[in-house]
C-alpha cells in the first residue's frame, strides 16, 4: 500500500494498512510519518476548526466541508446532504428559516419536516450511502410543542393548534371568551362556544368505592378540601347577573346547598340515608312548591305541650260564612287550577291560621283551621238541636 494521502485512504482494519510487516519501508519511512501528522493536523481542523458557511440547497455537502462546525445561510429547503463515509458527524447550525424535509435520506425527529430558524442546531451522523440522521436537535427559540410552530413577540398559535390566537393576555382573552374575572369559556376548534365532559370508564357502582380499595381514585373529577380539615368541598353554580349558588359537603360532612344569592343559608339535601321521618325539626321552615302527597300528613298536637286554651270567637262561623274568596281558582304564575281561600281574608278574623314569610307570602293552616272550625260548627248545632228540643217540650207540656 503506497503512503496515504488522506485519511480515507486509511482503512478501520489495521492489517489493511501500510507499512505490513513484510513490507520493506526503506526510503520511505518518513513520508508514512509526514502523513500520519498531517492526519492529526487534519482532525484537528475537523474537530476544533472554524466553522465553515455553507448556502442551503437541496443538497448541501456538509460531509466534504473541512471542518465538523457548519453554518447553513439561505432559505432554501433541504432535502439530502452529501455521500460520505458512515460514521461521520457534522454540528450544523442554521441562522435562518427553512425547511429540513423528512426522508430516508434525512432522517428527522419526529419522522417530520422541521421548519428552522436563526440559532437552531442540530448534530447529524452520515449512515454512508447518502443517508444521514439528525441525533440532536436545539432549538434557539421557544416553540410550541405540537405544532412546531416558534413562539415569539411575532407569531400566534391558532386555536385550532391549542393556542390562543394571540401574543398578549388581552387578545388571548378576548379570543377565548375569557372575562377579567379569569372564568373560562371553554371553545372548539372552530372557536366556537362548548361544554366539557369529563369522563371516565373505570369507576364501579358507588357503594363499593369505600376509600380504601383505590377505586376512588378512578373518577372523572374530585372535588377536595385540599387535606384542610376546617374546608368545605364545594362547587358554585352562577348565572351571571342572576342568581348564584353553593353545593357540596359542609364543614359538618353533610350535603348542602346555599350561600350567595341564597344568603348566609346552608340548606342541608334530604336523601334516605340521613332522613328520619319522626325528626320534624329538621324540616322546619322550610317552604314547597307544587304538589306534596302521603299516606298520611300529621301535626304535633299533645296537649302536654300546650297551654293557654281559649275558645274562638262567638262570630267566627259568621265570619267564615261570610268569605267571599273561597272556592276554586287559578294560579297567576303557571296557570293551574287550585282550592281553597285567600290568606288575607282568613287572617281577619283568625290571625292564628296564618304564616307570613320573609318575602311577605302567606300561607294557610288549613288543617288545624277546618278542625277547630267543624268543632265549633258541632257545638252550634247540638246547642241549637238542644235549644229546639226545650221549645217543643215546652209547646207539647201547654
Amino acid at each position: 500500500m503506497p503512503v496515504p494521502t488522506s485519511i480515507a485512504d486509511l482503512s478501520k482494519n489495521p492489517a489493511d494498512n501500510s507499512p505490513a510487516g513484510t513490507e520493506s519501508a526503506r526510503g520511505t519511512i518518513d513520508d508514512y510519518f509526514r502523513a500520519a501528522f498531517a492526519f492529526i493536523r487534519q482532525l484537528s481542523d475537523v474537530a476544533g476548526g472554524p466553522t465553515v458557511a455553507l448556502s442551503s440547497a437541496a443538497v448541501v455537502n456538509i460531509g466534504f466541508a473541512a471542518s465538523v462546525n457548519i453554518l447553513i445561510t439561505g432559505t432554501n429547503p433541504i432535502a439530502a446532504f452529501d455521500n460520505v463515509a458512515e460514521g461521520t458527524l457534522r454540528w450544523v447550525t442554521f441562522n435562518g428559516a427553512l425547511t429540513m424535509v423528512h426522508s430516508a435520506a434525512l432522517q428527522l425527529p419526529g419522522a417530520s419536516n422541521i421548519t428552522t430558524v436563526s440559532g437552531d442546531a442540530a448534530l447529524f451522523k452520515s449512515l454512508g450511502n447518502g443517508n444521514w440522521k439528525c441525533l440532536s436537535l436545539m432549538r434557539g427559540s421557544v416553540r410550541y410543542p405540537e405544532s412546531g410552530l416558534l413562539l415569539s413577540d411575532a407569531t400566534t398559535v391558532s386555536i385550532a393548534q391549542g393556542g390562543t390566537a394571540s401574543v398578549n393576555a388581552a387578545g388571548a382573552r378576548a379570543n377565548l371568551g375569557v372575562p377579567a374575572t379569569g372564568d373560562v369559556l371553554l371553545k372548539d376548534q372552530t372557536n366556537a362556544s362548548t361544554g366539557t365532559r369529563l369522563v371516565s370508564g373505570a369507576p364501579p357502582s358507588i357503594a363499593t368505592m369505600n376509600g380504601s380499595n383505590g377505586n376512588e381514585d378512578k373518577v372523572a373529577l374530585i372535588i377536595g378540601n385540599n387535606n384542610n380539615a376546617g374546608a368545605s368541598a364545594v362547587i358554585q353554580f352562577l348565572r351571571t347577573g342572576q342568581f348564584a349558588a353553593f353545593f357540596g359537603l359542609d364543614t359538618d360532612n353533610k350535603f348542602k346547598v346555599g350561600g350567595y344569592s341564597m344568603g348566609a343559608n346552608a340548606y342541608e339535601i334530604f336523601h334516605q340515608g340521613n332522613f328520619n321521618p319522626g325528626n320534624y325539626a329538621a324540616l322546619s321552615g322550610a317552604a314547597f312548591t307544587g304538589n306534596i302527597s302521603a299516606p298520611v300528613v300529621t301535626e304535633t298536637s299533645d296537649g302536654r305541650l300546650k297551654k293557654l286554651w281559649r275558645r274562638l270567637a262567638p262570630d267566627v262561623l259568621q265570619n267564615v260564612a261570610a268569605l267571599r274568596k273561597v272556592g276554586t281558582f287559578v294560579w297567576r304564575k303557571g296557570g293551574g287550577m287550585g282550592m281553597g281561600g285567600s290568606a288575607q281574608e282568613i287572617e281577619a278574623f283568625m290571625p292564628w291560621a296564618v304564616v307570613t314569610d320573609a318575602a311577605g307570602v302567606k300561607s294557610v293552616r288549613y288543617g288545624a283551621a277546618a278542625f277547630v272550625i267543624v268543632v265549633e260548627l258541632t257545638r252550634a248545632f247540638f246547642a241549637h238541636v238542644a235549644k229546639t228540643e226545650k221549645r217543643l217540650a215546652k209547646l207539647e207540656g201547654k
